[in-house]
């Protein structure tokens, strides 16, 4: 039986959109119902044939049409907020939905009851403004969620039906994408859209990729380098081996983050969706307090009472405090997505305006990460360059480390080497032709007092040069140099990080000469070298210990344990990976300029909300009397279907706030 990985799985990770979606069509069929139904109860109430001297549109019988009609509507119209309704009392979570049922309930059974027993006008087009207006104000706020993952869907759509795959007898034909499986060979046109990630086995092109990861321009592609579904070739043909497809894409697993950004709540978003709760309990409490005023103290008729009742249960809007953060942060997340931060943590993301420190490690991410051997330094008569070079490359051909790779790439064969092992973030080891191979760090030495004399100490370290030493038999055979360059990305990184007032430190287990000469050129705060990979999350402890907030930039795989430990942990130079489990945002672009972006898009995130969340104060603190009549004295009363047109315009203008968010 074949994993489950191997196949396509549609409609993939816009399940959730398409949810949304049927929920729109559905909302408008209600609402263009009851639209035209309140039209023509509007016409046929006795109080706007009076306004509009529309009083031959009468005829015997009009209120039990009225009764009909308004029933259509409050039971069609309605259902969407009786369901809301029993949902919000049975998850003990009463907000807005609870609210509009009730006050839509209180203009129904009254006018039933003005039809039927007091023989008086109803209120039915009222009950029809309300629903139709509240109709309005769900789809939008259904729009404005799902507004942030439309791009990706697109995306998703544009994907080719029809892919080229390659068979074992080396003839294209022509196979439906969903029959992809893992390990295919697809052959990609110019002008085609890649159908999934993969790696590159023949040709090579540019592609376009800036939808997906932001980045500004074509990206050069060649035999070995990975390509992502969606991407559009645009020079070349190339043959491509499938890796993820389907639900497993990285198309479908930025567009699973997005969409899941207003269901995972963050620690603020509880906080809002709590006070929300609050609002909407005070609200029942006092309508029944403001009816007994108004009918028993103040003498007023049932019917202003009631419609007093309504306005407050309609105008006051709790669901704007408990969506206006969730919003935003679908719009950031959105936005960061395509420009390659992929937020997996809302709580670090939203927390991230406040960091005041930023942990950097120096191999491939203040630096290329493309070492190269510059001297090989002999100090044992038993072996030559060449074969000291050879030992070394036997045992690092089996690490990923950048120094490995450069070591590797620099011999020009290898010994064969078993027991492989790792030690301590200080080197690796190997048994190489029989004998105990070590290739280790400065640190190692110090731990295990193998003295080196001062001169090639000195001579080694000289230049800002990264050194390991080589040990046969636990006996000093001899030293390799490499040398690392800055990127120049870093630069401007760290110049705007400290304009931001945020601490720079450098954590690495290179020596100290290249530590300092890296902080020196980048003018860091502090650095911390030799420090073995044990060793490391020490260090960060101590920085926050001194109160500062501390995000830790690394690699998400060697890396993993501190960026647990760091209060944020950017993953950098992940690229499609979105699996990392220790990253709270994982940077796709191996450039730590991306950190500062995904800070910047915090703040600017948090001053959205905090616009959103005034906004909604004052709204409700004014809404509140004018609703419940306190100004009625000054002439200045507002009825229940302009009310609800307020709070229409109210939460239309919070989701455009939070839509124009930029970056």
């Amino acid at each position: 039986m074949k994993s489950p990985q191997n196949f396509v799985r549609y409609p993939n990770a816009t399940d959730k959109f398409y949810y949304h979606a049927n929920r729109i069509g559905e909302y408008q069929i209600r609402f263009w119902l009851s639209l035209i139904l309140t039209i023509t109860m509007a016409l046929l109430s006795s109080q706007i044939q009076n306004w509009l001297n529309l009083h031959e549109l009468a005829f015997a019988g009009d209120k039990w049409v009225l009764l009909g009609l308004g029933t259509i509507v409050y039971v069609f119209g309605g259902w969407p907020f009786f369901d809301g309704c029993i949902k919000e009392i049975g998850s003990s979570n009463i907000c807005a939905m609870t609210l509009t049922a009730i006050a839509i309930s209180i203009a129904y059974f009254y006018s039933v009851a003005a039809v039927t027993i007091y023989q008086s006008d109803p209120v039915f087009w009222e009950l029809g403004i309300i629903v139709t207006l509240m109709l309005v104000g769900q789809i939008v706020e259904i729009k404005s969620i799902t507004a942030s993952s439309k791009p990706m869907h697109k995306m998703h759509n544009s994907l080719p039906n029809v892919v080229h795959l390659l068979n074992k007898r080396n003839e294209i034909i022509e196979v439906p994408l969903q029959s992809l499986k893992c390990k295919d060979k697809i052959v990609v046109k110019p002008g085609e859209l890649i159908p999934a990630d993969g790696i590159v086995l023949q040709g090579e092109t540019t592609v376009n990729e800036s939808m997906l990861t932001g980045a500004g321009s074509l990206v050069f592609k060649k035999k070995g380098s990975q390509v992502i579904a969606g991407a559009i070739n645009i020079s070349g043909t190339i043959t491509i081996e499938a890796a993820a497809i389907g639900v497993y894409s990285y198309l479908s697993q930025v567009t699973r983050l997005v969409e899941d950004t207003p269901v995972i709540r963050s620690p603020s978003q509880k906080c809002a969706e709590r006070a929300a709760n609050i609002l909407t309990i005070i609200t029942i409490s006092a309508v029944l307090f403001i009816f007994l005023i108004w009918k028993i103290v103040l003498k007023q008729d049932l019917a202003f009472s009631l419609e007093r009742t309504m306005a407050v249960l309609i105008m006051v809007s709790p669901n704007t405090l408990g969506l206006v953060i969730p919003l935003v942060l679908a719009v950031s997340t959105s936005i960061s997505a395509s420009k390659g931060i992929l937020i997996k943590s809302r709580r670090a993301f939203e927390a991230a305006h406040k960091i005041r420190s930023v942990i950097f490690y120096k191999t491939g991410t203040l630096t290329e990460g493309r070492y190269g051997v510059t001297d090989i330094e002999v100090f044992h008569p038993g072996v030559n360059r060449d074969e000291l070079i050879k030992y070394a490359a036997s045992v690092e051909i089996r690490s990923q480390h950048p120094l490995a790779r450069a070591i590797v790439q620099f011999s020009e064969e290898t010994f064969e080497s078993t027991r492989f092992s790792y030690i301590n973030g200080q080197g690796v080891s190997a048994l190489v032709e029989g004998r105990d191979v070590k290739v280790v760090t400065p640190s190692y030495l110090q731990e295990n007092k193998i003295r080196l004399d001062s001169y090639h100490s000195t001579r080694l370290r000289e230049g800002g040069k990264t050194v390991v030493y080589v040990l046969i038999n636990d006996e000093l055979y001899g030293a390799i140099t490499l040398t690392d360059t800055i990127r120049m990305e870093s630069r401007a990184a760290i110049r705007s990080l400290k304009k931001m007032g945020i601490k720079t430190v450098m954590l690495t287990g290179d020596n100290r000469r290249v530590a300092k000469h890296i902080a020196r050129e980048l003018h860091l705060d502090h650095y911390f070298a030799e420090v073995p990979q044990h060793e490391k999350v020490h260090r960060i402890k101590e920085i926050q210990k001194q109160g500062f907030l501390t995000a830790v930039t690394g690699d998400s795989i060697s890396d993993a344990t501190t960026l647990a430990q760091a209060d944020i942990g950017f993953a950098i130079g992940a690229g499609t990976d979105i699996k990392t489990k220790t990253a709270d945002i994982v940077l796709v672009h191996n450039n730590p300029q991306d950190v500062v972006k995904a800070i910047e898009m915090s703040i600017k995130s948090r001053k959205k909300i905090n616009q959103n969340l005034l906004w909604a104060l004052i709204y409700n603190i004014i809404a509140f009397p004018l609703a419940a009549g306190v100004f009625h004295s000054w002439g200045v009363v507002l009825n229940p279907a302009l009310a609800t047109a307020i709070m229409v315009i109210n939460s239309f203008l919070i989701f455009h706030n939070s839509r124009s968010l930029r970056y």
